[in-house]
């Protein structure tokens, strides 16, 4: 594929694929990639998609590359939003886990480790997510982000899921996480019955930095983009409850 730096050459079939949507987090990206290297399950790949960044951030992650092939990553110059970079994350990653993770937040050391021994421990399991440490940058964090039901920086998911149910939502820019947990039943406001057996550990997997440029934040300061990402979502979740999972309205992997 054009524009992709993949880690098909390595020997062997990683356990967990990493994806990482980048868009123009040059400050946090390396502290974000080195998190992943870092951890004590050593078998994974990550995989950078690039959505048209304008900043150097690209470099870091090249260079971190030269350092460990178990860095790949996709960069095409196009911005396609969000949900788009983690469905083609999806499609080129190579395990049949995957944990999706923002440019600006990073992974406890052993958080692969227990979210994978959870699996092997339950292999009817289809999702293992935990908690997420508020983060400030540094050694300053802020106890456990609680609010999230399900927290999208914990999750590690079957590959199958998204063969059963559909891959992310491209018409949502943002808030395409909670789109998902509503279309598997598995957000406590769905009025469905769950379609997936999911597990929360009650243990801290991930750091989630609080900043002012988080994607959330920028949105919420645009009222106009803010109102329109939630009409998109509304329309979508209606959708689904008169529809159903379709090939219409869903894309499959």
């Amino acid at each position: 594929m054009s524009g992709y730096e993949s880690n098909r050459h390595l020997d062997g079939t990683p356990d967990v694929s990493i994806v990482i949507s980048y868009y123009n987090y040059e400050k946090y990206i390396k502290e974000c990639i080195q998190s992943c290297l870092d951890q004590t399950h050593t078998n994974i790949e990550v995989i950078v998609l690039d959505d048209g960044s304008t900043d150097d951030g690209m470099e870091i992650v090249k260079e971190m590359r030269l350092n460990d092939k178990r860095v790949c990553y996709f960069s095409d110059g196009e911005n396609r939003g969000y949900s788009y970079r983690k469905n083609l994350g999806i499609r080129l990653a190579r395990a049949e886990l995957i944990v999706h993770l923002d440019a600006d937040d990073a992974l406890t050391p052993d958080s692969i480790k227990m979210r994978l021994g959870m699996f092997q421990l339950r292999p009817d399991l289809d999702m293992v997510h935990g908690w997420a440490l508020r983060w400030y940058g540094g050694d300053d964090t802020r106890g456990v982000n609680k609010k999230a039901h399900i927290h999208a920086q914990t999750v590690m998911i079957k590959k199958d899921v998204y063969r059963q149910y559909g891959l992310y939502y491209e018409g949502l820019r943002s808030k395409s996480d909670k789109e998902m947990w509503f279309r598997l039943g598995v957000h406590p406001e769905a009025r469905v019955a769950p379609k997936i057996n999911a597990k929360k550990i009650k243990k801290i997997v991930a750091w989630y930095r609080k900043h002012k440029k988080a994607m959330h934040k920028i949105r919420k300061q645009n009222p106009a983009v803010n109102d329109e990402i939630n009409q998109i979502f509304k329309k979508r979740i209606r959708q689904l409850m008169l529809e159903g999972i379709t090939k219409q309205n869903t894309e499959f992997l």
